[in-house]
């Protein structure tokens, strides 16, 4: 899934009108997603991206070093 949604963004973002990127409710381990101008993603409600580098044990109480979603002005 993490694969998916960056392809989307990238696709989303390739469009003149830009577009929404949909996270259905699920858990989704994830590397960095790099968001880009005009597209919007929407987290479901119950959807959760977790970091691939965070221990799932601990992520309720981990603060991450850098953002899982990051934004691109391209």
């Amino acid at each position: 899934m993490p694969e998916f949604i960056q392809t989307q963004i990238d696709i989303a973002s390739k469009s003149e009108a830009g577009g929404t990127v949909v996270v259905p409710k699920g858990r989704y381990k994830t590397t960095t997603i790099e968001l880009k101008s005009n597209v919007t993603l929407f987290i479901s409600k119950g959807a959760e991206l977790v970091s691939v580098s965070c221990d799932e044990n601990e992520m309720s109480d981990k603060k991450l070093d850098s953002g899982i979603v990051i934004a691109n002005n391209e």
